[in-house]
């Protein structure tokens, strides 16, 4: 067997290639990496990690809106040996897998299935299904087969919904075509042709070295791709910061420019309404300028019309002093007996108004002898 590699074997029921049959105890590789006692009727679930630790720091919206821990090749630990498929269905010691170690080993249970049973499994139901020809790492791949020999053996029991819903990572387009045909080359080209099916095609075995190498190649390939997709995110987010900045910068300018026609608008509008206010404080003001204007031409004109009467009383004084001197003697009279008017008899204040009257004293004062007539009527009529 050349240095490094595997001694991992097809496993053909049936063939001259068989083991021999399992010890009765086996042992694992714990969660924590320590070693511990595995029976010979426990199945268990080592779980590989093709993308070297990768997986985990992809994007979840690269993987269609899953994320996993690890791209999980898995196989199933049981009687001993480590069974798996890829591209042959095949078996190896627990520390000889060609995928290195695995990052852990879940423990699925006991079965009560015997190891012929398995074999017979294995050859009557799923070497047909599970051949190099068949095998596609998104459709039917080692965790497909891991699922069908552990519902086997553990009465319909599954895997972890994990490894089973990994798949769905080939939802993004990219990915795919960058992963599949490689994964499909590599993890499918276990076995050779003389363990194989022989409507199987000639399948190129590699050593475990150059198995390691495809690794690495692999998930150098991989990185670069994360490390792409990452620098077009960053650009894309970055075209994505500078719309959303242009267009919060035209939301604010289309913001200011409604400010300022608002501001203009109400500009207009305390500009009219002072100019409103302006014509009726003028109209108010006009307004009471006229009436003063009136009052005043009233007061000239009464001012006249009392010093037109007062010249005329003077010049009749001086034609008639004899009359004069009568008009303020009655006009004297009425006025003392107009002050006690309360007690003054009703014929004395009808002589001295009759007497007023006869003198001139109504052209003189006529508000006296109109006060006069009123405070007589009432007299005369017992108020």
């Amino acid at each position: 067997m050349p240095a490094g590699e595997s001694r991992a074997s097809a496993m053909v029921p049936g063939a001259s290639s068989h083991v021999s049959c399992p010890p009765t105890a086996a042992v694992v590789a714990r969660d924590d990496g320590s070693i511990a006692a595995l029976e010979e009727n426990t199945v268990a679930l080592p779980m590989y990690d093709l993308s070297g630790g990768l997986a985990a720091f992809v994007p979840s919206a690269l993987l269609g809106g899953y994320k996993f821990e690890g791209v999980w090749h898995t196989g199933v630990r049981v009687f001993g040996k480590e069974v798996w498929y890829g591209g042959g269905i095949m078996q190896s010691e627990f520390d000889d897998c060609p995928f290195g170690s695995p990052v852990k080993v879940v423990t699925l249970g006991n079965t009560t299935r015997t190891h012929k049973e398995l074999l017979e499994f294995i050859r009557d139901e799923l070497l047909q299904a599970y051949s190099p020809r068949t095998y596609h790492v998104l459709k039917r791949n080692c965790n497909h087969f891991t699922n069908e020999l552990v519902q086997f053996l553990l009465c319909g029991q599954q895997i972890p919904e994990e490894v089973l819903s990994q798949p769905h990572w080939a939802q993004n387009g990219p990915l795919a075509q960058l992963l599949v045909p490689a994964m499909n080359t590599w993890l499918g080209g276990f076995g050779d042709t003389g363990t194989a099916l022989s409507s199987a095609p000639a399948i190129m075995h590699m050593s475990r070295a150059e198995k390691e190498r495809e690794q690495k190649r692999l998930a150098a390939q991989w990185a670069d791709w994360v490390s792409e997709r990452q620098r077009q995110r960053a650009a894309e987010f970055e075209d994505l910061q500078k719309e959303q900045d242009a267009e919060e910068f035209t939301n604010w300018m289309l913001k200011q420019h409604q400010k300022m026609e608002e501001e203009e608008r109400q500009a207009e509008e305390a500009k009219r309404q002072r100019l409103i206010q302006e014509e009726r404080n003028r109209v108010e003001e006009e307004k009471r300028r006229k009436e003063e204007e009136n009052i005043r031409l009233q007061q000239e004109k009464a001012r006249k019309q009392q010093e037109s009467v007062a010249e005329a009383q003077r010049m009749w004084e001086q034609q008639n002093p004899e009359m004069a001197t009568r008009r303020r003697e009655a006009e004297h009279t009425l006025r003392e007996i107009f002050d006690s008017a309360a007690t003054a008899e009703t014929a004395v204040f009808q002589w001295a108004l009759s007497e007023a009257k006869d003198a001139g004293v109504d052209f003189s004062a006529p508000f006296l002898i109109r006060d006069a007539e009123f405070i007589l009527r009432e007299k005369q009529a017992g108020r």
